[in-house]
């Protein structure tokens, strides 16, 4: 079951959370629909929320308290922040930070 959806809009792509803590990425496309390029399992418990990056990675966050960055284009966990927070989060807000 879904818990998140979020479309990326420097890419067509879009990704998913569900409660299996799997993070799905979907290449979007006119002709084709959405094609599943990557499926994900980086979250021992349901992964709550997936935000894309200004880069194009993906955050998602899980009620494992884990925080994982993904590189949409290999479609790869490429970093794990375990125990990251102390409570469960149910969403992320990402922000570009300008210096």
């Amino acid at each position: 079951m879904p818990t998140d959806v979020q479309f990326c809009r420097s890419q067509d792509i879009l990704a998913t959370a569900d409660m299996d803590g799997r993070v799905k990425i979907w290449k979007l496309s006119p002709d084709t629909g959405a094609t599943l390029t990557s499926n994900l399992l980086p979250h021992r418990s349901p992964c709550r929320a997936v935000r894309f990056t200004s880069s194009g990675s993906l955050i998602s966050v899980g009620k494992d308290k884990r925080i994982c960055v993904v590189d949409t284009q290999q479609g790869t966990v490429t970093k794990t922040y375990k125990k990251a927070h102390e409570l469960v989060p149910l969403l992320i807000t990402y922000s570009q930070r300008q210096d």
